[in-house]
């Protein structure tokens, strides 16, 4: 079972505290959790008590702030659930999503991350030595047998970074969020026209010696192994206007664990956090 003593804090503010019965699942159980400015709070616990409130690492609060949190019940984990984000999305005014909106979400894909045979792999050199010459031998191989893929994705070998990628995936941060020359050498619109299917395309923690960072008019805040800007809205509203003819279809942020780690305004800054998730709103989907 979860209880208070079994609560395991975290210094990214903790997952929101779920008690139930686990040897009895139908029971009456209770989430708390915040309601508001997730990245703004922490959570932690003892053998006999739980606490909750504004995260230590902030180094100011604005006049006004104000932050809130939910206590919430139900019958059962899957009831409980439901009825914790039916209140959530009363507070928040927003519509449940539509769980099979696009290709993305209704259709099964053939995705290239880690574990994959074609994660930083291009498999049997016969048949190529780059994505952009393997890959489309790949989708005429799965069309032949009739496997309805519905869309595709690429991981992070498919763009510059300023570093390595150790085999658990993690590493260099991203440079230029496009084609590397070595791995499609024409380019993202060359190799979406060649597969002709909605991609998924994954991002990791951006370098703070990125391109973005030298020739954009974006102001950043920049530590030794990553970078977020300090107008999260404005960046990704330009930066998902360079994409035309990709075929993008959902934007993949991973690492971001890693992005809210290494930069330290995301911890001090009260409300950077939040602004930042706020401001990927403004990609695709």
């Amino acid at each position: 079972a979860c209880s208070v003593g079994t609560y395991a804090e975290s210094h990214q503010g903790g997952a929101p505290l779920v008690v139930y019965n686990a040897s009895h699942a139908s029971l009456p159980m209770t989430i708390f959790s915040p309601l508001n400015y997730p990245k703004a709070q922490h959570m932690a616990s003892g053998a006999r008590w739980f606490g909750a409130g504004v995260k230590a690492t902030a180094t100011s609060i604005p006049a006004g702030w104000s932050q809130l949190f939910l206590l919430s019940a139900g019958r059962g984990i899957n009831g409980g659930f439901t009825a914790w984000g039916k209140r959530m999305l009363a507070f928040t005014g927003k519509p449940r999503a539509d769980m099979y909106k696009d290709a993305t979400h209704s259709t099964i894909g053939f995705w290239t991350d880690n574990g994959g045979y074609y994660h930083y792999a291009t498999g049997d050199q016969k048949w190529g030595s780059t994505y952009e010459e393997v890959l489309p031998k790949v989708k005429a191989y799965h069309d032949a047998l009739g496997v309805p893929f519905g869309h595709w994705q690429f991981d992070s070998w498919f763009y510059p970074k300023d570093g390595g990628v150790d085999p658990g995936g993690g590493g260099g941060a991203v440079t230029n969020w496009t084609a590397d020359p070595s791995i499609f050498p024409h380019g993202m619109a060359y190799i979406q026209d060649k597969l002709g299917v909605p991609i998924v395309m994954h991002n990791r923690q951006w370098s703070p010696r990125s391109d973005y960072i030298k020739n954009e008019p974006f102001e950043w805040y920049t530590d030794r192994k990553a970078a977020v800007p300090v107008d999260p809205h404005a960046f990704f509203m330009w930066f998902f206007k360079q994409q035309q003819g990709w075929g993008l279809s959902m934007y993949e942020q991973d690492w971001m664990c890693t992005e809210y780690d290494e930069v330290s305004a995301l911890r001090t800054n009260l409300s950077l956090a939040d602004l930042w998730l706020h401001g990927l709103r403004g990609g695709p989907g």
